[in-house]
């Protein structure tokens, strides 16, 4: 449980990091693309919202597979006949 909890703080920490070098670069309000799956997503989000940055739309960006992944490849049997 308490692994969990410093995950997060770090995703918030990253947040709120990045959320500051925008401020100092000027920039105020941004479109966020969130990617991936896990729990940081929105946390760190969050973090840059906490940093001053303004998130005027937040789209998810997960590639999620629909038909799941290829089947492997069959191999050549080695001199074998059956």
């Amino acid at each position: 449980r308490a692994q969990e909890d410093d995950h997060r703080w770090t995703d918030l920490g990253y947040g709120v990091a990045a959320g500051q070098r925008l401020v100092r670069r000027g920039i105020r309000t941004v479109k966020v693309q969130v990617r991936g799956l896990g729990p940081g997503r929105m946390t760190s989000v969050k973090g840059r919202a906490v940093a001053g940055v303004n998130a005027v739309s937040i789209t998810d960006h997960a590639l999620l597979p629909e038909l799941g992944p290829d089947p492997g490849r069959s191999r050549a049997s080695e001199g074998t006949v059956v």
